[in-house]
C-alpha cells in the first residue's frame, strides 16, 4: 500500500519546531491532518501558523476538498487553534472532537474571518 503524505517541517532560527501533514483517507473522503509540535514550543502559536500554511497548501495549491482532524476532547488549546483557522466542529464523542473544513468554508472564513 502506498500512502501519499504531504509533510511540512516547521523550523525557526534553525531549531526544529515540529511537523504538520495531511494525507487522503479513502474511507472518509477527507484529508486527515497531523500536527506534532515539540513540547518546549507548544502554546507559542506555531501550531496555528503551521495549520494555516497546511490549509493554504492543501486548499489552494493541491486542490484538496476537505480536511479533518480528530483531537482528544481535553486538548482545548488544539481545538481552539483549529477553530481559529476556520475549522468547524463536526462531531463530539466522549473522548474526541472531530473538526472539519472544506475549501469553501475556509475561503468564506478568510473573507469574513
Amino acid at each position: 500500500m502506498i500512502i501519499k503524505l504531504d509533510v511540512l517541517t516547521l523550523i525557526d532560527s534553525n531549531d526544529f519546531i515540529g511537523e504538520v501533514c495531511f494525507h487522503y483517507d479513502k474511507y472518509t473522503h477527507a484529508h486527515n491532518i497531523g500536527i506534532v509540535i515539540e513540547h518546549k514550543y507548544r502554546c507559542k502559536g506555531y501550531s496555528s501558523e503551521g495549520l494555516n500554511i497546511l490549509v493554504q497548501k492543501g486548499f489552494c495549491n493541491k486542490k484538496v476538498n476537505r480536511m479533518s482532524n480528530e483531537i482528544p476532547i481535553e486538548r482545548k488549546v488544539a481545538i481552539k487553534g483549529h477553530r481559529n483557522a476556520g475549522f468547524e466542529i463536526s462531531k463530539i464523542t466522549d473522548d474526541n472532537c472531530i473538526l472539519e473544513a472544506t475549501r469553501e468554508s475556509i475561503m468564506s472564513y478568510k473573507n469574513h474571518g
